[in-house]
């Protein structure tokens, strides 16, 4: 049996085509692939930019909340993580060395009965609207917030009897 001279060329068009097809979805693929890349790789670049933005207000003290909510809710996340610097730095100034002392001093079962006060005081302030300039909570844990002059909420003293 012979094959024709167009036999060859119908198969020889049928092999391009599948290479092209086999080759076009290996590109499609792997320019997928770069594209996620570079969005991974920007998501990173906001990260750590953010993140320097954090540190830098850190430093400067300018830390805070919108309202007292907020605050002690970032206070809590910060708590969560055993971030004690950053979690004292939601306190006044003349506050965050005691407030720092006091976690890193604390028993270590003492964090999580603390967290839970401070969650249950969350449910006490979610619905309050603060006043101006000081907003106090007195139960379920006795906690003093203020607004300082940048605007944000910070907390001014909160007491709470840690074990030794």
């Amino acid at each position: 049996m012979r094959f024709s001279n167009e036999f060859w060329r119908i198969l020889a068009c049928g092999f391009a085509v599948i290479v092209f097809v086999v080759v076009g979805f290996y590109e499609w693929y792997y320019y997928m692939l770069y594209l996620h890349e570079q969005e991974a790789e920007q998501v990173m670049t906001r990260i750590v930019a953010i993140q320097k933005e954090l540190y830098q207000k850190h430093l400067a003290g300018e830390l805070g909340g919108e309202s007292p909510y907020e605050v002690l809710s970032l206070y809590v996340k910060a708590i969560e993580r055993k971030d004690y610097e950053i979690a004292s730095a939601y306190f006044v100034k003349s506050a965050r060395a005691d407030a720092l002392r006091a976690l890193q001093n604390a028993s270590p079962a003492d964090i999580p009965v603390f967290l839970g006060v401070l969650k249950e005081s969350l449910q006490t302030l979610k619905d309050n609207v603060p006043p101006q300039s000081s907003w106090y909570l007195t139960s379920p844990v006795s906690v003093s917030f203020t607004a300082v002059e940048s605007g944000m909420w910070e907390i001014q003293d909160l007491k709470y009897p840690f074990r030794k």
